[in-house]
């Protein structure tokens, strides 16, 4: 209860017309500024930035997989869709899980390189994950566990 009296008093000392006896001084001083020189050559951005596309395609897995509890593997997953003018071998892609699938199977986010075998299919490794830390699942051939990402 002391505090709130005392910032009453001292609320109360304040003059009501403190902006009006400086009101001269503050007009006379904001006539007075000088405007800012603005830059007579503007920085010219030369950069053409190329547009890029990111294409995402499903990953199947190429053969059946048996995890144990909690445990990880790698596996190859292949890339379906049409992809052969875009992702040309030994080029890195991202490999995510695919998000439409959900079960205790999942993929590692991660990074992969891309590899081609004779009949032009093209192939990625990936980390398999088992979430369940008490049973063992077993991921089937062509689940469509993984998402491939890359630039065009």
């Amino acid at each position: 209860m002391a505090s709130i009296d005392k910032l009453e008093e001292h609320v109360d000392k304040i003059p009501i017309n403190a902006y009006n006896t400086r009101r001269t001084e503050l007009d006379t001083f904001f006539k007075t500024l000088k405007p800012a020189e603005s830059s007579r050559n503007p920085p010219e951005h030369h950069s053409i930035t190329r547009q890029k596309r990111i294409i995402t395609r499903l990953g199947a897995i190429t053969q059946t997989v048996e995890l144990a509890a909690g445990a990880s593997k790698s596996v190859i997953l292949k890339v379906l869709g049409p992809a052969k003018n875009s992702l040309q071998a030994d080029r890195f892609v991202q490999v995510n899980k695919n998000l439409v699938i959900s079960g205790p199977c999942e993929v590692m986010p991660g990074v992969s390189r891309v590899w081609a075998e004779d009949n032009s299919d093209t192939f990625v490794r990936a980390t398999l994950v088992n979430m369940l830390s008490s049973s063992s699942i077993v991921a089937q051939k062509n689940s469509e566990l993984g998402l491939i990402s890359w630039r065009q």
